[in-house]
Parts: C-alpha cells; sequence; structure tokens
C-alpha cells in the first residue's frame, strides 16, 4: 500500500505493529467446481481449488473447513445422512467431518504411495463406507474406515486395504487389436491428471457391491470384474466406433436396475449401452444400442478421428458426467430396466444433456439440450458473470460476429449435480430428481442453482451461490444496522412463519441459522449467558432497505444468513421503508447511532432528499415503527435565487454534525451548543448551511446557520468539508461550550478554508502542497462514546440533582430534558425555587411554559440531593421525584421516541445520570456541563489525494490565549503547521478511505493493475501504519467495493460488498499482543445436535442413517437368482474378508490382481523385479457357484490375464531400476534406498543430469514392463505346449487301451 522504502525500512527495523489481522471468512463462490448434495439432511458441500470447504445449510449458514493450498481437486463423495466427506486429489485422499467444526479434530489422509501412479477417480458403493480411487497406471486401490478405539464418540480413519486390482491388466487381453501401448508414459503425461491408461471413472452394480466397471482411457470398452477375486467377469465391448470421431469412452455407468451398462463419450456425442446377459463365452458383451446424440452436440467436436489417443485426453480439466433415473407409463414396471423410460443426464465441457429412451424397443422418446434453455434463460433475465463472461468473448477480436450468437458459450461447465428429492438409492430414483440441477462452470462463473420444467424442458428459474442479491443496489447504498432485541425476534418469528416457496429452500433445510435463537421458545431452553443468546444479541444487518434485501451478519462467529425478502417485507424497518423516495435525489442515508462511533442499536435511520428546487429530511424511529418529516426547505429558505436546473439536486453533499442550535431572544446571535443534530449541507452555489434537526421557531422554521458564498474566495467551489469542535481556552474559564469549526477543501487546487461557525470568523485560508493535490478531506478525531438507548435496552435510570448550598433566592434554576437521536425532547422538566404562590420556601417543577408550577413539599427545601427516577413502562415515561429515600412527586407521559440522550442545565450543583447495565454494573456520569468545551482529544484533518494522506493537527490553527482569538485570519499559518504524511505506492490507486471515530483510525484500502485489494490502518495523528498491510484477490473482477466497519469487544470488523460477484468479505483487525494470543472470534456451529454424527465404520452402523432400500423387482431367472447373494451379505463379506486386511504405514502396493486371504508381509524395496509364479501372494478360493457360470473355455485367458496383471505390478515396485534382473535385485547386504537416492546414484554412474536419470529410470520400468509382458506370454504358450502334450499322451494311451482290449 506504501512507498516501498516505507515498506523496507520497516522490515528492517523489525517494527511490531500493534494491529493485526487476526482471520477472514471470506467465500468467493467462484472458486468453487464440485458441488455434492446430501439428500437426507439437506445440505450441499462445495469443493474448490485453494478454498476452505464450504457447507451450505438453510438461509445460507455456513461451515467452512480449512484444506491444503496449491491442490487441484478431482473428485468428492458425501456420506448421505452423516457428516463425513471425502475429497480426492491426484496425490492425497482425504476424510474430513463438518459437524466438528475447523479443528480438524478426527479427520484422516491417505497420500499416494507411488509416484507414477497419482489418483485419478473416487467410488463408494450406496450403503457402505468403503470405496475404491482409480489410478493413473490403470490400478485401483481400496481404503476403508478403521475404528481408532473403543471410543463412540472417536471418528474412525482411512486406511488403505491389502487388496487391489490392476484393471489395465485385465483389459489388455480385449485390447489386442489396440495399436501402440495403451499406457501413456511419455513426458508431457505426468502434468495431466487423465491420460491413456488411467482409471477415468468407476461404477458399482446396485444390488453387489463386490462388482464393479470402470473405464481406463484408451481401452475401447468397460471393464466389470469382482473386488474378492480380482478377476474379469465381463468386458463390454466398444470397438465398433474405433476410429470413428469421438470414439473414445469417458464415463460409464449402471442401469437403475442392474441390467444394462452405459458409457458416454469424451465429447458426449454416443451413449453406448450393452446387456450383459449377452455375454458370449470369452466373456465379452457385444455392443446392444448406440444412441448418436451428434445432432445435438455440436460444440468442440472433432471432424475426424484423432490422430492418437493422448489427443482425446486434452481436456483435463473437467469430468464427463452421466446421471440417470427411470419412470413408466405403467406402475408395475417402475423399477424395471427394460419396460421403463430411462432418462439419462450427461454433460461435458459445452453441453447438458437429456436423453429419455426405452431399452425394451431402442427407441428414442426425447432429446432435451438442457444448456441451450441455460444460455437463452441467462441471455434473457441475466446471470451477471455469465453475461459479463459472454459479451466479453462476444466482442473478442478473434472474427466472431458478436450479435450472432448471443446465447452460446455462456458456461464452460465442469460438474453438473442433480439434487435428489424422492429417494436416496439410485436404484429408486425418479425423473423428478432431475429437475434440481446444480452446475458448476469455469471462468470465474459461481455456481448455479437451475429449475428445470419437466413439462416443456425449459427453465423456470436460475439461483446464483450468492450472498448478495442482484437484485438491489448494494454499490454505494449498502447500509449497515443493528436492530434491537425486539425487532430481532420479530424478525425470527416471520422467518420461521414464511412459507418454503422456492426450491433453494426446499433443498437446502439442514443446519442451524443464528436468528433462530431468538425466539422466545428456543430462547427459553437456552442459558441466558450461553454463547449462541450472546452472538444472535450482537448480530448486524448489511441492507438495502428499499429493497427490502438484507444479510444477516455475525461478526463474532464469521458467519453470514441470508434472510428472506418475504419475511423482511413485514418486519421493522423494513416494511415501511420498501416504499422510499427517488433513489436519484438521496444525499444522504445515515443509520444513528453510528456504528464508526460506538456499537449499540440503531435507533433512527435518517434519510436527506433534493431536487432542484427542494429538500426534505425524513426520520424513522426502528423500535416504535414510525417515520416522520423532520423538514421541508425551498429554494427561498436557503438564499437560493432562481428555481434551479432541471435533474441537478439543490444540496450537493450532506454531513451530520452534533450540534444544536439556540437563536438569542434579544439579538440576531447564534448560540451552537453540543448536545444534538445538525445536517451540514453544500448548496449548489458552494454556500454552506448548517440545519438545526430538533429545534424550530414560532413558525415552525428549523433554525440556519449560513455561511454565504460571499464570505469564501473569490471564484472558488468547495469540493468536500467537514465540521469539528475545538476546545477553547476562553469556554474552559467561563464554563462555556466549545467552538464548532467548518472545515472546507476548494477545487482546482485552490487550498482549504477553516471558518469559526460559533463566531463566525474566519480561522484560517491557505493553498499548501498538500491541499493542492488533495480531492477531499475529513476530520479524524476520535469520538466520545455515547449512552446506550435509556428507553429501550435499560429502561430505568436516574439522575442525581446535587445542591452545593442551600438556596436563599427564590427563582428557575435548571432544567432536566430527554432526548432521542436526533437531540429532540421527549421529555422536559424544570425545576425552581421559592416561585410557587402557596409556598414560597419549597421547591418546584413543571413539565411546560404553559403550565403552572407545582410545589414539593415544605420538608425538601433545605435538602442536598433531589433525585429523579425515570422508568419506562411500554409506550409511556413514568417519573419520580425523591428526597431522603421518599417520592415526593410522581407523574407520567407519553414517550413518543426512544431517550438515548439526558441533559440538564443545572446551576446550584452538579448532575449525574447513573444505570444499571445487564450485567448488574453501575454507570455513573456528570450531564451538568458541556463536555465540548474541555474536550482533551484534538481534532485533525486528513487530506486525501490520488497518492498521499496528510494529516494535520488543528490545534496549530488556534491561539494558546484568549485574547487573540478575535484577531483577524492567519492567512499564513498553513506554512508553519506540522503535516504527517503518508505517501502510496504509486502503483496502486486509493479505493476506499474512511475514519472509525470509536478509536480515530483512518482505514484506508489500495486497488492495484490486478484488482488486488491492499487493507490498512493508520494512526490518526501520526499517519503511520497500526499493522502490516494485508492483501486480498477475493475481489479482483470488482469494480467498486464497499467497505462497512464495526467494532465488537475490541475488535473490529471489516466488511468488503462486491456488488457484481454477490461476496461478502470479512476481516476482522485485533490487537497484536503475539502469537499466542487466541482469536477473539467465537464459533457457532451450524451442523450440531444428534442428527449430526459423523459416518460410523461398519455399513451396518451406516445404515442407521439411510433410508431403507427400496426391493428391486427380480429380472433374472429363477436358478439365476437361487445363486445370487443377498445386499448384505456381500458387503459383510467385503468389509469382513476382502477389505479387512490393512496395510501399515509405509507398505508398498500388492500385486494387482491378487487378493490376499491374510495379511501380507509388506514389500521391501529389495525384493526381485520379476516375481517367481512360486513366490505370489495366495489367491483367494473363488466362488463356485459364481465360477460355474463362467465358460470353461476361459480359464486359460483369464489366468494369463493375472500372470501379466502381476508381471506389470512387480515392474513397479522401487527396487525396479535396470532392464536386468542382476541390475535391479541388489544385494541383501545394500541397504534399501529411497527414490531420490536411486536418482542420484544413477545420475553420478552415468554422469548425467537427474531430469535425465528420470527419463533413464521411466525407460528400464517401461522396459521391464515390456519383459514382464513377454515372459507372461511365453509361461502361457508353455502352459498350452504343456497341456497340449499331455492332451496328446492321454489321447496316445487311450488309443494303446483300446487296441489291447481289441486285440484281446
Amino acid at each position: 500500500m506504501f512507498s516501498q522504502t516505507q515498506k523496507a525500512k520497516g522490515a528492517d527495523s523489525g517494527v511490531l505493529f500493534p494491529f493485526r489481522v487476526g482471520g477472514k471468512s471470506t467465500v468467493v463462490m467462484s472458486d468453487y467446481h464440485i458441488c455434492k448434495y446430501d439428500a437426507i439432511l439437506g445440505v450441499l458441500v462445495c469443493i474448490g481449488d485453494d478454498a476452505n470447504v464450504l457447507v451450505l445449510g438453510k438461509e445460507m449458514c455456513r461451515e467452512l473447513l480449512p484444506l491444503p493450498c496449491g491442490v487441484h481437486w478431482l473428485d468428492a463423495f458425501v456420506y448421505s445422512g452423516t457428516t463425513s466427506f471425502l475429497v480426492l486429489s491426484s496425490e492425497t485422499l482425504l476424510c474430513l467431518d463438518y459437524s466438528t467444526g475447523v479443528n480438524g479434530s478426527g479427520d484422516s489422509m491417505l497420500r499416494c504411495m507411488e509416484p507414477g501412479a497419482p489418483f485419478t477417480c473416487l467410488h463408494v458403493a450406496q450403503g457402505l463406507t468403503c470405496g475404491a480411487v482409480g489410478r493413473k497406471d490403470g490400478s485401483v486401490s481400496y481404503f476403508r474406515l478403521d475404528p481408532v478405539s473403543d471410543n463412540p464418540d472417536e471418528r474412525p480413519q482411512l486406511r488403505w486395504a491389502v487388496t487391489e486390482t490392476n484393471v489395465l491388466g485385465l483389459c489388455l487381453p480385449f485390447c489386442k487389436n489396440v495399436t501402440g501401448p495403451i499406457l501413456d508414459t511419455s513426458v508431457a503425461s505426468r502434468d495431466k491428471f487423465f491420460i491413456t491408461g488411467s482409471l477415468i471413472s468407476m461404477d458399482s452394480y446396485p444390488n453387489n457391491p463386490n462388482a464393479l466397471i470402470g473405464v481406463v482411457g484408451g481401452v475401447p470398452g468397460v471393464c466389470k470384474w469382482y473386488i474378492d477375486e480380482g478377476r474379469v467377469s465381463c468386458f463390454f465391448d466398444a470397438h465398433s466406433i474405433v476410429g470413428q470421431p469421438d470414439g473414445h469412452l469417458a464415463a460409464c455407468r449402471v442401469t437403475p436396475g442392474g441390467v444394462y451398462v452405459a458409457a458416454v463419450t469424451m465429447h458426449c456425442t454416443k451413449i453406448l449401452l450393452w446387456n450383459e446377459s449377452k455375454k458370449r463365452r470369452d466373456k465379452v458383451a457385444e455392443l446392444y444400442w448406440v444412441v448418436d446424440l451428434s445432432q445435438q452436440i455440436s460444440q468442440g467436436v472433432p471432424d475426424a478421428p484423432s490422430a492418437g489417443l493422448a489427443d482425446a485426453f486434452s481436456y483435463n480439466e473437467y469430468r464427463v458426467g452421466l446421471n440417470m433415473a427411470r419412470t413408466s407409463l405403467d406402475s408395475f414396471y417402475t423399477t424395471n430396466d427394460k419396460h421403463s423410460q430411462m432418462y439419462m443426464l450427461l454433460h461435458g465441457q459445452r453441453d447438458i444433456l437429456e436423453v429419455v429412451i426405452r431399452l425394451d424397443d431402442k427407441q428414442v422418446m426425447r432429446q432435451d439440450a438442457v444448456i441451450a434453455h441455460l444460455n437463452a434463460y441467462t441471455a434473457q433475465h441475466g446471470v451477471e458473470a455469465a453475461r459479463t463472461k459472454g459479451s466479453a468473448t462476444g466482442s473478442g477480436g478473434n472474427g466472431i460476429d458478436a450479435g450472432a450468437n448471443t446465447v452460446e458459450n455462456y458456461f464452460n461447465v465442469f460438474h453438473v449435480e442433480p439434487c435428489v428429492l424422492s429417494n436416496y438409492w439410485t436404484s429408486g430414483l425418479a425423473d423428478v430428481d432431475l429437475e434440481a440441477l446444480f452446475v458448476t462452470s469455469e471462468d470465474g462463473l459461481r455456481p448455479i442453482l437451475a429449475k428445470r420444467n419437466r413439462q416443456t424442458g425449459g427453465i423456470e428459474s436460475i439461483r446464483e451461490l450468492r450472498e448478495l442479491s442482484p437484485q438491489a443496489p448494494w454499490y454505494p447504498r449498502a447500509l449497515l444496522l443493528h436492530l434491537p432485541e425486539n425487532q430481532i425476534r420479530s424478525l425470527a418469528e416471520e422467518i420461521q412463519r414464511t412459507a418454503v416457496t422456492s426450491t433453494w429452500e426446499k433443498l437446502l433445510r439442514g443446519g442451524d441459522t443464528l436468528l433462530r435463537h431468538a425466539l422466545p421458545d428456543v430462547e427459553a431452553k437456552e442459558v441466558a449467558g450461553s454463547n449462541v443468546a450472546h452472538l444472535w444479541r450482537q448480530s448486524v444487518m448489511v441492507t438495502v432497505t428499499d429493497a427490502a434485501q438484507a444479510v444477516c451478519l455475525s461478526p463474532q462467529s464469521n458467519e453470514v444468513f441470508s434472510v428472506n425478502s418475504q419475511a423482511l417485507a413485514n418486519c421493522v424497518p423494513w416494511s415501511t421503508l420498501a416504499i422510499g423516495q427517488d433513489a436519484d435525489g438521496l444525499v444522504l442515508e445515515a443509520a444513528l447511532p453510528s456504528l464508526h462511533t460506538v456499537f449499540l442499536p440503531t435507533e433512527i435511520i435518517l434519510r436527506v432528499f433534493s431536487t432542484e428546487s427542494i429538500i426534505m429530511i425524513m426520520k424513522y424511529d426502528i423500535r416504535r415503527n414510525a417515520g416522520s418529516l423532520v423538514l421541508n426547505l425551498d429554494r427561498a429558505a436557503l438564499q437560493l435565487d432562481g428555481h434551479g436546473v432541471p435533474g441537478k439536486r439543490m444540496v450537493q453533499q450532506a454531513v451530520i454534525v452534533n450540534a444544536r442550535l439556540e437563536p438569542s431572544t434579544v439579538t440576531d446571535n447564534v448560540s451552537v451548543y453540543k448536545d444534538g443534530k445538525c445536517v451540514l449541507l453544500l448548496l449548489e452555489d458552494s454556500s454552506v448551511a448548517l440545519v438545526d434537526l430538533s429545534g424550530k421557531d414560532d413558525n415552525g422554521r428549523p433554525f440556519i446557520l449560513q455561511v454565504p458564498v460571499g464570505l469564501l474566495p473569490v471564484g472558488s467551489t468547495i469540493a468536500s468539508l467537514d465540521a469539528f469542535w475545538m476546545a477553547s481556552q476562553t469556554a474552559m474559564c467561563n464554563n462555556k461550550t466549545g467552538l464548532l469549526c467548518l472545515a472546507c477543501l476548494f477545487m482546482d487546487g485552490k487550498g482549504f478554508l477553516l471558518w469559526n461557525l460559533s463566531e463566525m470568523r474566519l480561522i484560517t485560508y491557505a493553498h499548501p502542497a498538500y491541499a493542492t493535490f488533495a480531492t477531499r478531506l475529513m476530520v479524524t478525531a476520535a469520538a466520545q462514546p455515547l449512552l446506550p438507548n435509556l428507553s429501550g435496552d435499560i429502561k430505568m435510570f436516574e439522575v442525581a440533582l446535587s445542591i452545593s448550598s442551600p438556596v436563599q433566592n427564590a427563582g428557575e434554576y435548571g432544567s432536566l430534558t430527554c432526548c432521542d437521536a436526533l437531540g429532540a425532547a421527549l421529555m422536559s422538566m424544570s425545576l425552581a425555587f421559592g416561585v410557587a404562590d402557596c409556598a414560597p420556601q419549597a421547591w418546584c417543577y413543571r413539565q411546560s411554559a404553559e403550565v403552572n408550577w407545582v410545589a414539593l413539599p415544605q420538608a425538601t427545601s433545605a435538602t442536598k440531593l433531589l433525585l429523579v427516577r425515570f422508568e419506562v413502562s411500554g409506550s409511556s415515561l413514568e417519573w419520580a421525584i425523591t428526597v431522603g429515600g421518599a417520592a415526593v412527586a410522581t407523574g407520567n407521559s407519553a414517550l413518543l421516541g426512544s431517550i438515548v440522550h439526558v441533559k440538564t442545565t443545572w446551576t446550584p450543583g452538579k448532575a449525574n445520570l447513573t444505570y444499571d447495565t445487564d450485567a448488574g454494573e453501575m454507570r455513573d456520569y456528570e450531564i451538568s456541563r458541556d463536555d465540548s468545551a474541555n474536550d482533551h482529544v484534538a481534532p485533525a484533518i486528513a487530506f486525501v489525494g490520488a497518492h498521499e494522506i496528510a494529516v494535520v493537527q488543528l490545534s496549530a490553527f488556534f491561539p494558546a490565549t484568549a485574547s487573540l482569538i478575535s484577531t483577524a485570519a492567519k492567512v499564513t499559518a498553513a506554512d508553519a503547521v506540522p503535516v504527517a504524511t503518508c505517501r502510496l505506492d504509486p502503483a496502486r490507486r486509493l479505493e476506499h478511505f474512511s475514519v472509525y471515530h470509536g478509536r480515530g483510525a483512518l482505514i484506508v484500502v489500495t486497488r492495484d493493475a490486478n484488482g488486488w485489494r491492499w487493507v490498512n490502518i493508520l494512526d490518526s495523528r501520526t499517519a503511520k501504519p497500526m499493522m502490516q498491510s494485508y492483501a486480498t484477490l477475493d475481489f479482483a473482477g470488482e469494480e467498486n467495493v464497499q467497505v462497512l466497519l464495526v467494532e465488537i469487544e475490541n475488535v473490529l470488523h471489516l466488511y468488503f460488498l462486491g456488488a457484481s460477484s454477490g461476496v461478502v468479505g470479512h476481516f476482522f483487525v485485533e490487537a497484536n499482543l503475539g502469537a499466542s494470543k487466541a482469536s477473539g472470534v467465537r464459533k457457532h456451529p451450524c451442523f450440531c445436535g444428534p442428527r449430526y454424527h459423523f459416518t460410523p465404520c461398519t455399513f451396518r452402523g451406516y445404515g442407521r442413517y439411510l433410508p431403507p432400500a427400496p426391493t428391486l423387482k427380480q429380472e433374472t431367472g429363477f436358478f439365476k437368482r437361487l445363486m445370487t447373494l443377498p445386499w448384505e451379505e456381500i458387503a459383510l463379506r467385503l468389509e469382513s474378508e476382502t477389505l479387512r486386511a490393512t496395510k501399515a504405514t509405509g507398505a508398498a502396493k500388492m500385486p494387482a490382481g491378487n487378493t490376499p486371504a491374510t495379511a501380507t508381509p509388506v514389500l521391501t524395496p529389495c525384493a526381485s523385479s520379476i516375481s517367481p509364479l512360486s513366490s505370489a501372494p495366495p489367491v483367494a478360493k473363488p466362488d463356485p457357484k459364481r465360477e460355474q457360470q463362467e465358460p470353461l473355455g476361459c480359464a486359460n485367458r483369464g489366468g494369463g490375464a493375472a500372470l501379466s496383471t502381476q508381471g506389470l505390478t512387480s515392474a513397479r515396485q522401487p527396487g525396479a531400476l535396470a532392464p536386468t534382473a542382476a541390475a535391479s535385485a541388489p544385494t541383501s547386504s545394500e541397504p534399501p534406498r529411497g527414490r531420490y537416492a536411486q536418482l542420484k546414484a544413477i545420475a553420478e554412474r552415468e554422469n548425467v543430469s537427474l531430469t535425465e536419470a528420470r527419463r533413464m529410470m521411466s525407460e528400464n520400468v517401461r522396459k521391464l514392463q515390456q519383459r514382464g509382458e513377454r515372459l507372461s506370454e511365453m509361461q502361457n504358450k508353455s502352459a498350452e505346449l504343456a497341456q497340449a502334450a499331455l492332451t496328446f499322451q492321454d489321447l496316445a494311451r487311450q488309443l494303446k487301451e483300446k487296441q489291447r482290449s481289441s486285440w484281446l
């Protein structure tokens, strides 16, 4: 933010700044590219690169969980019904839980142990807790959740299972017609997430989680295998589309009934379908049907086959998706794949398409291009970010006509997530589950929720995931409100009463919002001092009242809640202010008391409207839901000539000032006091008017103090103005008020002016360099803290009037006035002595000048203390005057506003205001004197320019002696005044500058050329940084950002509002008390309670959180159903037998295709690269019933695949470095070495670089793989020859026996 020299100096000196950015909770929705919906709990889990995990519930309540930065996340899976979920990258698999908050207690992680085989895809069968992870080398690793202790409250941890499967090795026998190697081992493939030979998609059967199908890049078909046996069950052949445009498979799914297998090509132009019942004896299933979609898909489809397999995988940042549901005209076939209509929703990078087919007669019922409807809706109704991107793309200089195709290329689809509403189980999904879609896109677009129309196929509505509604003018109209408790409760009750109408509210129904705790029944169940009760009372609202839009902010818990606009329209203050004036005529809109000064409930919203002929000021009392007109002035009242210019406002600027005007009844002088509110107006002719908001004359006109344009320098135009109070030596001696002064900055570098409004005298006029280049000025003095609302938050207070000496003379000695936020009197009482006719020696009182004096008892004449007690009861104010503990006078009056200030004029002694807080602490303030006369806070003015901020102490412009106050103006005084200057970085421009008057701090926000925002806080007196500059790129796409401030419990919260992106940025600044200082921001868990629980380690425990599975219609024969095991038994075998054995820490990968029955010892790096057949781990005994179904002629093919798999896996062992067995098997005395040590040894031995050594190692591994394949083929051929020889020998023996018997 600041100059390079200043930053370097601060860095070298090791300055410890007094403040630091304690943290942030900014959520940028465009950072998320994966959305997973939990239909049971009603929450949405969003994953993005370099962003926290975002878990959204109702009313946008959220949980943020940290994720490692610099990682691209490929896939995610949510355990529906529980709070656990999985996140997959190419190197790690994470298991997180959002019920525990951000502490990460119990999170587990599995790393990729092999550098050449990173992760590619993730699959967990429904109802299970164990799953599978695909790898880049075509293999599959399995994981499970293991308990760490007997404590049921401790989360299970991820563990790798010993069982692994090499799917690429299983597919190789069916790829004999494929030219070239399947596995891409080139150097260019290392930086890609998916290559040919990598497993890019998996799915499981709904009735058999032990059976998986998968697509391997470059393999012309889909492979089915069993986890427990590691063998091929069926290969769904797709050789018929090889050589055609878009002829490579990218995703596969099993139909809901488990009868058919579907696959989609890379560009979504073909859907391939197979029926496993048509499987041949060689385990190959012929293609059943190809659904051609090339007429609907037109973007990015190659016209000719790709030259190589690697070219088809150019889209390496997104996935092709396929979701299926079914319905039927006849309810008998509702769960039948053959006779029901199958709805297939598939998506690619630029396409979302729904196809309705019938599988029994191969008929396409309907094709619906969903992406076309999305683009048309976006062009018509507007998704702001998408339209901005589309217009920028259309107007590019690539020879593309922007008007020829105005509704295309809005979305580069990354992920499409259907919002399941009817059933959790895939086998029970219906077409209604494809109505609502979460769509994530690239190029900075936010995720959207699209609601489809099932009858027409169009889009009914689109909602972006954003925190600020695009219908409201947030910049620069956003207002920060702190509602009173009763208004927060009313809003919470209205939200509960508002019916759920939108799809968003139906989907996101989980979570616990903060406003719910404000309900009377919920609050009664909580402890009064609980954390949640404390948080909702300190919530604030950022709102645009005219548009009835608001977002609830909880600064102390880093939360943001959206509020239903229908509920806002029925609550205060939106119910009245939603019908507002013309926004073009709005000059000022402010909430009083200001949150820039003190954190108190908002009492009044003040608005200043202006046209070319009139100015109107309105106020709105929030507690009483009452609005009124404060004043209405025309041009004549402000001494303006003419009728004004149409369309030009009469008032250019308005500033609220703490002041009250009191004209003299004898002369034309006007006294200025601090206890009130005035508005400082800059008029169209550069004249200035100070208008009192509470006092009026006998004709109902407000008191006005004007500075005519004739008193200003000739030809000058005011650019900015402000007012401040200055202590005076004369005022301190005479016990009077201080001086109210006006500061004006002129345009065109004509300097600035200081004017004494209290005495209407010029203080100084000068044009120093810092004022010449400044564009505005602001007073930076810290303000005195205000009193709380005495009629809302306190409701009972006392005013003690002391009498220093007995009063002898009759007369009026003082008054007591209760005022609202604008300084208007709500209740007034005058006190006098000896003026009543009936009691000449007694104290008297009256409430107005129109009534007679009422005498107190005669015994009060010698008292030294008059105590006036006030108590608010509903809409009335009850008061009592007590002497010696006894009430001597009582009364009540109607309360037409909120009491926020009590002022007195008491000459016999002092007047003190006393009240008790909610915590039981007593507060005592002296209110008998005006504090502006002896204010010890010296004001200062900040001159803000484009490249520097200059702070000038105003005390230097005022003489120290009282006799010099009325001297002539000191024109040259500014030259000798010291100036504290803060120079801005020339590479950035100043975007926001504000004064936090509660601390007297300067908030400075600058912006660089890349859109980064830099935040810093300056001292209001020295202009020195008070914290290290903090940079954020969350608003890089925003042209304008509005910054709002609020301080709660010594923590300063900064809210950045991005109007275009709808982002609410939250940064909180705390005192820098050391690195070990814990943050003062507390956590409100949105997902807590017995409903939110982590995932158990077994499927039986997990089943308690799931709905019962639907009964599938049996579409197979009777004898096949007899041989089919129940789903529960298969799941039990997977958990207790197949995946029971887990790897130890640092365990190497097991040979794929072999399933150990017991725990196998960990392979060491010094193992031989070619394992003999006798040393292979024991293979689990196959299921005899399933083996009976397999053709006997395929036994040799299956054995060959297993040997090939073993050879491929053994070639990947860490010890396999050289192509020869002698080089690859080190001696037993040689210690095992790591990969880096091996690379270094090769580089030293061959005298090459590490990169070249890595290439040589990869080449050696490839040669070893080829050698293993050749050895496997030789073993197969040897086995066949041996079998043929045994067969020939057996036939010869039989022939010899037959001949011999015939001879006998």
